[in-house]
C-alpha cells in the first residue's frame, strides 16, 4: 500500500524585519500553509537580517515555533562570500537539529543586500572546492543567474520589473558555469536549482 505524502513547499519567503509588522509574513505564511494542507515549509534565508549564523537562526526558530504548530519548518542558510561563514554554514546544515536543510547560494546580485550574493566567479569556484574539501555532500539550493545578462532596469516601486529584466539566457549561462565548477571540484551532493519561471 502506498502512503499519501502531504506536500512540501521548498521555496518560501517569510519576511522578518523588512516590514513594520515583522510577524505579518510569518503568521500569514503558516496560516496559508495549513489551509492548503502543507506538511512542511522550507524558508529562504535572505531575510533582514539574513539568516547567516547560528545566533540569528536560533532567534528565528524560536519565533517561528510560536506560529508553525504541526508544520515542519526548515531553513536554507545563505552562503556569503566569507570563507569562514561558509564553513560554519556547512557545519550547521549537518548539526542544527535538522532545521537547516541546505545551504543557499545567490550567484547573482539579486536581493540588493550585498551581504549574501557571491558574484565573483573565482569566489564561486572556491565555494565548490571548499564544500568538497570539507566532505559536504548535502543539498546546495541555488539562485542561478548572471546579472551581466539582465536586460532593462529594476524599479523597486514596480516589483514586476525584477522579473522582466531577467531572461532565460542569464539563467542558462550561470547554470552551465556552476555545473562546471561543481563537476571540476568533484562535488557529490545534491545540486538544486531554484528556477524563476522563465
Amino acid at each position: 500500500m502506498v502512503e499519501y505524502l502531504r506536500p512540501i513547499d521548498s521555496h518560501v519567503h517569510l519576511r522578518w524585519m523588512e516590514k513594520k509588522d515583522h510577524l505579518h509574513f510569518l503568521k500569514l505564511g503558516f496560516k496559508h500553509a495549513r489551509a492548503v494542507g502543507l506538511c512542511a515549509v522550507l524558508e529562504q534565508g535572505n531575510t533582514e537580517p539574513p539568516m547567516t549564523d547560528e545566533k540569528i537562526i536560533n532567534e528565528r526558530i524560536a519565533l517561528v515555533d510560536k506560529y508553525r504548530k504541526r508544520i515542519y519548518h526548515g531553513i536554507h542558510i545563505p552562503f556569503t562570500p566569507n570563507s569562514t561563514q561558509q564553513l560554519e554554514a556547512m557545519d550547521l546544515v549537518m548539526t542544527l537539529d535538522n532545521r537547516i536543510v541546505s545551504d543557499k547560494i545567490f550567484y547573482v546580485r539579486s536581493t540588493g543586500s550585498g551581504k549574501i550574493e557571491i558574484i565573483d566567479t573565482e569566489q564561486q569556484r572556491q565555494s565548490w572546492t571548499r564544500k568538497v574539501a570539507n566532505g559536504y555532500k548535502g543539498v546546495t539550493f541555488q539562485h542561478l543567474e548572471d546579472g551581466n545578462r539582465f536586460t532593462g532596469d529594476f524599479d523597486p516601486t514596480s516589483p514586476i520589473t525584477h522579473s522582466l529584466r531577467q531572461n532565460p539566457e542569464s539563467e542558462l549561462v550561470q547554470v552551465e558555469r556552476q555545473l562546471g565548477f561543481a563537476y571540476d571540484a568533484g562535488f557529490e551532493g545534491i545540486f538544486y536549482i531554484a528556477r524563476n519561471g522563465h
